[in-house]
């Protein structure tokens, strides 16, 4: 037995159809359609709609009002004197900040010849992290006004100056070492300077002499320092360390008989001193350099008399034969020029080789023009030797004005190079 599928029960409602909308208000489908349905049962579905709405509409009012009764944005305002609205800020320019209505109608007020111009709230967050360093201040309407100080366009932001900027150019110059010395004695004979003070001066004075190599101003001062009682200063007397270094000043101006008279006398005086030693060595080796100078000046003299023989031997011969005796002659005062030279007679060797430029100043040979740049550069040497350095720069510019060539025959510009800028003459 075949059992059909229930019906539909006529006491169930009619399926729900959806909802319509049409010209903004939502139906419910097939109540319209359904002339048997009860009016009653269509006002309710009417009523859903409508409650659902105001629901909705409930929900969304209070964002709304939030949106509405939210505070207006603070904008700020800049016064340019004498620039329209939209124009770029200028320096000197005044930003305040508050309330955009009050206190542009305040900003206004206080600059009636400045115009009010809008800024946006991006743009003001840069200008106010650029003038954070600024101290603000506040107007009589409570509104915060900051002055902006705004580059021009295209200029470039140049760093604050330094307190060291200009240091150098402030720097005086250094004086040259004659001021210096200068005042270093003025403080050592001053007597109504501490005795302290004046110590160090004349210690300091000894010092900047021997490091200068400045020997015959170090003697000179030594002496003078050797006479004033003067206290010790860092644990040296000012007297003994004079009578050391003059010592130490003679033996670099090779003034051996100088040094071999100084050294028993700094040894009687200062028996007990440290440097005594020292100056018993520099004695021992004083007398070694003055025999062997002794003996170079002997070989010296001996080496030129046998060069006078032996050209006074030549001219003899050349004039007997009715020749004339200029090249023996010639090669005699280069001799006389040479040999004192190279043996460092610096006194005895500069007027025989002047003598031989004057007497024989053309060359007609290969060997005499040799000869010729050999006694320049011995000129130059021995006015070195002699501490004439001024003399010696002059005649070596000559050398190498009028033959460059024959200079590097001599080595005297390397002689002269080898000069301290402030050695002393």
């Amino acid at each position: 037995m075949t059992q059909s599928a229930p019906g539909p029960d006529p006491d169930d409602d009619p399926p729900a159809r959806p909802p319509e909308s049409r010209d903004g208000t939502l139906y419910v489908q097939g109540a319209e359609d359904d002339d048997a349905e009860p009016r009653s049962s269509r006002g309710g579905h009417v009523s859903t709609v409508l409650t659902a709405l105001l629901v909705a509409v409930g929900l969304a009012l209070p964002g709304v009002a939030v949106f509405l009764r939210r505070p207006t944005a603070k904008v700020e305002s800049v016064i340019v004197p004498g620039e329209p609205v939209g124009g770029a800020a200028r320096p000197g320019a005044t930003v305040v900040v508050g309330d955009s209505r009050r206190d542009q109608a305040s900003a206004n007020a206080a600059s009636p010849r400045g115009t009010a111009r809008s800024v946006e709230p991006s743009s003001l967050m840069e200008t106010e992290a650029r003038q954070e360093s600024v101290p603000s201040r506040v107007s009589s309407t409570g509104a915060t006004s900051r002055r902006v100080e705004a580059l021009p366009v295209g200029a470039v932001a140049r760093p604050s100056p330094s307190p060291l900027d200009g240091a150098l150019t402030r720097v005086e110059p250094r004086p040259s070492p004659s001021v210096q010395s200068e005042r270093l004695r003025a403080v050592m004979e001053d007597t109504t300077r501490p005795p302290e003070e004046r110590s160090e001066a004349a210690l300091t004075l000894l010092d900047a002499h021997a490091n200068r190599e400045r020997w015959r101003s170090l003697g000179r001062d030594a002496e003078r320092i050797s006479q004033l009682d003067l206290p010790r200063h860092l644990q040296r007397l000012p007297a003994e360390q004079a009578a050391w270094l003059r010592i130490h000043a003679a033996r670099n101006l090779e003034q051996w008989d100088t040094v071999l008279g100084l050294g028993p006398t700094f040894r009687q005086t200062y028996p007990d001193s440290a440097l005594v030693p020292a100056v018993d060595a520099i004695v021992r080796s004083t007398l070694t350099l003055r025999a062997d100078a002794e003996d170079g000046h002997r070989m010296m003299q001996e080496e030129l008399r046998a060069e006078e023989d032996r050209a006074t031997r030549d001219v003899t011969r050349l004039e007997g034969l009715g020749q004339p005796g200029t090249e023996a002659r010639r090669r005699l005062d280069y001799q006389r020029c040479r040999l004192p030279a190279e043996k460092r007679f610096h006194a005895e060797a500069l007027a025989p080789c002047r003598a031989f430029l004057v007497n024989w100043p053309v060359a007609n040979t290969p060997a005499e023009l040799g000869e010729y740049r050999d006694v320049r550069g011995l000129e130059i040497k021995a006015l070195v030797g002699l501490r004439r350095y001024t003399q010696a720069r002059a005649l070596l510019a000559a050398f190498l004005a009028s033959d460059p060539e024959g200079e590097p025959r001599t080595r005297a510009r390397a002689v002269v190079q080898g000069l301290p800028a402030d050695a002393e003459e």
